[in-house]
């Protein structure tokens, strides 16, 4: 039986292809991997703690998000906001931060999405601070830019270091649903994969390294040709 330690073909130089290949699972440690993780996340405390995957800023002034909407959008406001911020309960690993500059019935500012209690949670005004976007210029008058997050504490408690592996996996099924939701409403909005990560970082007050901005959404305000596409668009999704 070969040994699974062995990487021959691995270049020293990649930590990209070091991280691919130390998460793989083979048929000769699957059982391995997963009798060591079944006991960690069955343990009572780490149980309870999953039971519970979301942020709270509760000293944070709270806004009530009305229920999202269902209908076409002509602007931006808080019910298409809500409609985008809605996640599957079984996305465990993801937070989601709005940077809000045009979205009516929410003040300008940097907001938490509680995921419990289906809240907004306001950052102080200085902490709102631009974001560029590199390799993609920014809609020049966006309603709002969503960032989301990754915690990576979350994954690993259940899956060990795949756990990264099944974050991304999440992001991009959030990413699907954001997009599919803005074109059901008759919205533009536009995936930004490449910023500066330790501004955006810095932005939302995390560390880069338990939890990491992955991705960032620029709402903006279709055109009526934009308008159109997103017609059809949401139309082939029904199909």
């Amino acid at each position: 039986m070969p040994s699974v330690n062995v990487r021959l073909s691995l270049p020293e130089d990649s930590p990209s292809e070091l991280f691919h290949a130390t998460t793989k699972l083979s048929p000769y440690q699957f059982r391995q991997w997963r009798y060591q993780q079944q006991p960690v996340s069955e343990h009572p405390a780490i149980a309870k703690w999953m039971q519970a995957p979301f942020k709270e800023y509760l000293s944070l002034p709270q806004q009530d998000l009305p229920e999202p909407a269902a209908h076409p959008c002509s602007s931006p406001d808080a019910a298409c906001l809500a409609a985008l911020l809605q996640s599957p309960a079984e996305i465990i690993s993801l937070e989601v931060y709005a940077q809000v500059h045009a979205v009516k019935g929410i003040a300008p500012g940097l907001h938490h999405y509680n995921k419990r209690t289906r809240r907004l949670e306001t950052f102080p005004a200085a902490s709102a601070a631009p974001v560029t976007p590199l390799g993609q210029q920014m809609p020049e008058h966006p309603a709002a830019l969503l960032i989301v997050s990754g915690v990576l504490t979350r994954m690993r408690l259940k899956h060990g270091e795949r756990g990264y592996r099944h974050m991304l996996f999440e992001a991009g099924r959030l990413m699907e649903r954001m997009t599919a939701a803005a074109a059901a409403l008759q919205l533009k909005l536009s995936i930004l994969p490449d910023f500066y990560d330790d501004a955006v970082n810095a932005l939302i007050g995390v560390d880069g390294v338990e939890e990491s901005a992955l991705f960032l959404a620029s709402l903006v305000i279709p055109t009526e040709t934009q308008t159109e596409e997103t017609v059809l668009a949401a139309s082939e999704l029904h199909t």
